[in-house]
């Protein structure tokens, strides 16, 4: 409801609401309602306040020249809605004249439904099926190296694999636990790289290749 007295007095940047919030709070609270009758200052402070339109009331006024002020204001509002009344009159009276008159019923405005004899599905709403695709199983080819990265607890090993049928920009690096599939893959590579070391002994927790002294 503020909303709808805000756009009749605020100006077009909308800078000046906050202004004129306290007076729409009044008046807003001053109305009565059509449920209860009353306002919410009757119900809160059972007590109606004092309002410019309700100046003129004889027993809300003991001054006799503010009687007179307060009259002489309600006339003026009173001629200053007659001429806004007059003035709505006249514009609507030349806007009638652009204006046709006609008359709508149910249904005139829409086009008349026949059925598809051929295709009952025809003019049914369906929605566009979703083609879902199926991604194809990497199969690893060789693996080239290993390296070993450390994190806060524990080691872990990955190992650079080649996929087949892919180009090397995409090899990966995977570690054991994603290499299941190819353990046996796995098991050559430690074969000919470290002689003494087996799977069970990589898992994840491998620090590289044995060192050897030097004779």
């Amino acid at each position: 409801m503020l909303e709808e007295y805000f756009r009749h007095f605020v100006r077009g940047t909308q800078k000046d609401w906050v202004k004129l919030l306290d007076v729409a709070q009044l008046c807003f609270n001053a109305q009565k309602s059509s449920s209860t009758n009353k306002s919410a200052f009757e119900i809160v402070t059972e007590q109606q306040p004092l309002l410019p339109h309700t100046l003129d009331s004889p027993q809300s006024v003991r001054s006799p020249l503010a009687q007179s002020f307060s009259q002489e204001w309600k006339q003026n509002v009173d001629i200053a809605r007659s001429c806004l009344e007059k003035a709505q009159k006249r514009m609507k009276k030349y806007t009638d004249q652009n204006r046709r008159f006609i008359e709508f019923s149910a249904g005139d405005l829409l086009k008349k439904y026949s059925a598809d004899k051929e295709d009952d599905t025809r003019n049914q709403p369906s929605r566009p099926q979703l083609e879902l695709t199926k991604m194809k199983e990497k199969v690893a080819e060789a693996i080239l190296n290993h390296r070993v990265t450390r994190t806060a607890k524990r080691e872990h090993t990955e190992y650079l694999v080649k996929w087949k049928g892919c180009s090397s920009e995409e090899n990966t690096r995977e570690r054991v636990t994603n290499l299941k599939a190819f353990l046996p893959l796995v098991e050559a590579y430690l074969t000919s790289h470290a002689p003494k070391t087996s799977l069970s002994q990589v898992g994840e927790n491998v620090k590289g290749r044995p060192r050897t002294r030097p004779p």
